[in-house]
């Protein structure tokens, strides 16, 4: 079928420019989503051009380097936090082709089955942290680790 498209069409009356705090980008896969470069890497899917959700998603990533520095956990440098707002919470997570909480959390919660040994649980791991390379595949920084290179 073929149409006239109307004067306008698609174009935004919107005058204020979306504007993103300092080191944030966004990107483009299949649905847009947003990242910090810095020591702590941070990816996200909240609309950072929204100025609510991101007061709240930038106050949630201050609370949590802040916890990371009180209990003392190391990161390292492929450390990257995926924050996911949820009402008044915060869901988050790094690669290391791992997990990590902030705080104890039960297995079951996660959905993980029974498991026998560490190695089961980190493989139960592993496989929340391939779900997350499957999502986010575009902004792997760096690329894959050395160890993962075909």
């Amino acid at each position: 079928k073929s149409g006239a498209i109307t004067p306008g069409f698609l174009y935004t009356h919107d005058a204020s420019p979306h504007y993103l705090p300092q080191n944030w980008s966004s990107h483009v896969h299949p649905q847009l989503y947003f990242a910090r470069d810095g020591p702590l890497r941070v990816v996200t899917e909240v609309y950072m051009y929204s100025p609510g959700p991101m007061a709240k998603l930038l106050d949630w990533v201050s609370r949590i380097e802040i916890t990371l520095e009180e209990k003392n956990i190391p990161l390292s440098e492929s450390t990257e936090l995926f924050v996911m707002l949820q009402e008044d919470d915060c869901l988050y997570y790094h690669t290391v082709r791992t997990q990590f909480w902030l705080e104890e959390v039960q297995t079951d919660k996660l959905g993980i089955q029974d498991y026998d040994s560490p190695s089961h649980l980190k493989l139960y791991l592993e496989e929340l942290y391939w779900s997350h390379v499957e999502h986010f595949c575009m902004y792997l920084y760096g690329g894959l680790p050395v160890k993962l290179r075909v």
